[in-house]
């Protein structure tokens, strides 16, 4: 399974920080399941993949809310057909 999360971020925080593990242990890049995150424009900020388990999708989704620079969270399932 494959998910997209769009992330938007609170003001002011450095996208790269984020991504590069300098705001908190370790980079968005790092955690369980995640194979792609970029910086966007637009009404959010990041858009993350993730693939895997859907429980490895929900326990990284939910170490990425816990984060307290994090704003808000829009997860995108995709479904195999």
């Amino acid at each position: 399974m494959k998910a997209y999360i769009l992330i938007a971020v609170n003001t002011g925080t450095s996208m790269k920080d984020i991504v590069e593990g300098r705001a908190m242990s370790a980079g968005l890049a790092s955690y369980d399941g995640v194979t792609n995150v970029d910086i966007v424009h637009g009404e959010y900020d990041l858009v993350i993949v993730v693939k895997g388990e859907p429980s490895t999708i929900d326990k990284t989704l939910l170490k990425i809310r816990s984060l307290p620079f994090i704003r808000k969270t829009v997860t995108l399932l995709t479904l195999m057909i």
